[in-house]
């Protein structure tokens, strides 16, 4: 929650944790079957299961991952592990924060939802200049839908043409600089 901004006391629960972060206006995502490769995608910290030599299973901040450590945040201080010990270890539970824009939706095409799309095409306008501001009256149309295709493609996201979860991270990673990632200050 620090590194969102988010100032909170111990939270001793998964609930306490999700209502603080929902209370601040940040969504709270859980996969159940990540693995590394998601991890680096997503390049979000999140919190990650580790089970520990006891046998015993601890939630552990992952900050920073790279091609040979994933480093976590632990009560004990900042903690390295190789790749290989971290796989061992991690459930491939992974839990993580993202903002979403005002009053955002899944988009599919003929949504309507005016303010969605201002801030989708202002984001696309960050990313890819010069792309020509399309007058949809609010609606998704054909040609935005091929200006998200054509994003998606190029990030190497599934080109369905639907503006859903893993398009909203990829844009807010991409133009908000104020998006923790897992190469930033920690």
């Amino acid at each position: 929650l620090r590194l969102w901004g988010v100032e909170s006391g111990v939270l001793y629960t998964t609930e306490e944790f999700v209502d603080v972060a929902e209370r601040s206006g940040l969504q709270v995502e859980t996969l159940e079957d990540a693995d590394l490769e998601g991890l680096m995608s997503l390049d979000r910290p999140g919190l990650v299961m580790i089970q520990q030599s006891s046998g015993q299973l601890k939630s552990q901040l992952l900050v920073g991952l790279d091609d040979l450590n994933a480093t976590l945040m632990t009560e004990n201080g900042i903690v390295a592990l190789d790749l290989e010990k971290f796989r061992r270890q991690w459930t491939g539970g992974f839990l993580f924060l993202w903002r979403a824009p005002p009053s955002f939706t899944l988009l599919r095409m003929g949504d309507i939802n005016k303010s969605a799309l201002q801030w989708l095409q202002t984001r696309l306008e960050a990313l890819q200049p010069p792309v020509d501001r399309l007058i949809t009256g609010g609606r998704y149309t054909e040609p935005l839908q091929r200006q998200i295709m054509a994003f998606q493609r190029q990030q190497g996201l599934d080109d369905d043409g639907i503006v859903g979860l893993q398009t909203l991270l990829r844009l807010n990673q991409l133009t908000d600089d104020a998006t923790p990632t897992l190469k930033g200050d920690f």
